[in-house]
């Protein structure tokens, strides 16, 4: 069966379920959004960072992220989006992606983040502390000729995933991207083959609230 949250799914914020979903995430995105950017004279890639390899040189560890450019001959960058993985929240490369992080927000294009996990610290929560504390966030800095306009969108878990805008700059409008068109998808691709049984499941980690662990009983009880 689908998952039975109309938002994010907390029982997938876990390997092998969460890297498996991730990937095509990634792409299920990019393949959405293409052919509005097309309309706007832009191409969207799948990139991907390494943080670890073996010294066979196979590759341990990597981030997919999506990258807007201009078609053309100038290829100028226009917006990146990250979605966090648990690697960028815990552990020993956190300080890596804030390295690459920096190297966005300090660049020409405008970026995205999209955190849908609950565990670890995101910094970018921390630029907020007047909006309500949500276990999901999505990110967007904007560049301006000065500098750059942030935004916070705070998620529940009982939120939708919403349709956001990405922004591009003048003269195109924001590239709308389809979270919740995306997600199901992505979930199709990497989750319903392996048959999650929700009621049998171990309750998600991090431990939920008192509120959302009934709700997310309810929810299953539902379907």
């Amino acid at each position: 069966m689908p998952s039975p949250f109309p938002g994010m799914d907390p029982f997938l914020e876990v390997n092998p379920r969460w890297q498996a979903l991730h990937a095509w995430l990634m792409r299920t995105l990019a393949e959405q959004a293409l052919p509005k950017a097309q309309e706007l004279g832009c191409w969207i890639d799948v990139e991907r960072a390494v943080y670890q390899r073996e010294p066979s040189g196979e590759i341990v560890l990597k981030q997919d992220y999506l990258v807007v450019s201009e078609l053309g001959k100038s290829r100028c960058i226009l917006a990146v989006v990250e979605v966090l993985s648990p690697a960028n929240k815990n552990g020993s490369y956190v300080p890596r992606y804030h390295e690459k992080r920096a190297r966005f927000l300090a660049s020409r294009a405008h970026f995205m983040e999209i955190d849908l996990l609950r565990g670890g610290d995101n910094p970018s929560r921390q630029l907020f502390p007047e909006l309500p504390p949500t276990p999901y966030f999505i990110f967007v800095a904007r560049k301006t000729g000065v500098g750059r306009n942030e935004e916070g969108h705070p998620l529940r878990l009982q939120d939708p995933l919403p349709l956001i805008g990405l922004p591009l700059g003048p003269p195109r409008p924001d590239l709308p991207l389809d979270l919740a068109a995306a997600f199901r998808a992505a979930y199709d691709l990497s989750i319903r083959p392996r048959s999650i049984r929700y009621s049998e499941e171990t309750p998600p980690e991090p431990p939920l609230s008192k509120d959302d662990a009934a709700w997310v009983t309810r929810m299953i009880r539902a379907k």
